[in-house]
């Protein structure tokens, strides 16, 4: 059954003196709803806004020296923060370090949208941005790597291809002209220039070599 509740406040006479009596309940006395006291409730809320610091939006840096008793981790975002030198124009952000150090800058709104040129770029390659851009332009495939190019070598200081020498020993690197197929001195003007096996040579039509 409810009962009805009565807000008569409850009295006591002592010694010919009338008190009233107030009853003193702590936060750890009252439950909530969910059965959780109203102790536990404040614990946890103090508990999740201990870590936050305040956060200031002031128009200059004036005003942002202004504030006052600022704490450790306080942050003040600059609206016009040019009164900085390392700051050539717009807002900047600010964290209260310690006493000590006092404000530090931690970001500039003017760095948010970053647009770079090559030369302002540290550590980049030697070469232009246009020699890089004219080397991609001209890069290619050779058709004939596999079975050619990658054939070409160098052994015991003689180009060789597919692992036979390409010139004598005494010639190397030499080129060779002789006469064309057609000519009826081919044969013996090849045979005349007394290639290593695997040789190149080219030949000019009708000039002997």
């Amino acid at each position: 059954m409810a009962l009805e509740v009565v807000n008569t406040p409850l009295l006591q006479n002592i010694n010919g003196v009338t008190r009233q009596i107030n009853f003193e309940t702590s936060a750890a006395q009252v439950k909530t709803a969910d059965g959780f006291t109203v102790e536990s409730r404040l614990t946890s809320l103090a508990s999740s806004v201990s870590g936050q610091s305040r956060m200031f939006v002031v128009e200059d840096i004036a005003g942002r020296d202004a504030i006052e008793a600022p704490e450790v981790g306080y942050q003040a975002w600059v609206k016009d923060a040019t009164a900085d030198p390392t700051v050539s124009s717009g807002a900047a952000k600010y964290i209260y370090e310690d006493e000590e150090t006092g404000w530090v800058k931690t970001a500039e709104a003017e760095s948010l949208d970053i647009v770079l040129s090559w030369a302002d770029i540290q550590d980049k390659p030697a070469s232009t941005a246009a020699d890089i851009d004219d080397a991609v332009a001209k890069r290619h495939e050779h058709a004939n790597k596999a079975e050619v190019l990658d054939k070409l070598s160098v052994a015991g200081g003689n180009l060789t291809f597919d692992g036979k020498a390409i010139a004598t020993e005494a010639g190397k690197y030499g080129a060779y002209v002789t006469v064309g197929p057609d000519d009826p001195s081919f044969e013996a003007a090849v045979a005349a220039l007394g290639l290593a096996d695997g040789a190149f040579f080219t030949v000019i039509s009708g000039t002997e070599a």
